[in-house]
């Protein structure tokens, strides 16, 4: 019988995936001279809406941007439709 984690790591994506995605996303706006970079993109978007409910994964690369010294909020505007996503400010 596999354990949980090797069934999670199976079904992927895994938080080094995730971050290697995310990592995209902030080299992009540090080339750009940006001090943060909103991520709109799904899962991300929705990670910190409800933290509580985030997946195992989706708390990992939380935790290991905030243990990075990277400020980590949820973007959310609620005008005619609402805009949300995951800040990362550095």
């Amino acid at each position: 019988m596999i354990t949980a984690a090797e069934a999670r790591e199976l079904a992927g994506p895994t938080a080094e995936e995730y971050l290697k995605e995310i990592e995209v996303f902030i080299r992009e706006a540090a080339t750009k001279k940006q001090r943060s970079v909103v991520i709109r993109k799904n899962p991300y978007a929705g990670w910190l809406y409800d933290e509580k409910d985030a997946s195992v994964e989706a708390k990992l690369v939380i935790k290991q941007l905030r243990d990075a010294g990277y400020s980590v909020s949820l973007h959310y505007v609620e005008l005619q439709f609402v805009d949300m996503g995951l800040k990362i400010s550095w």
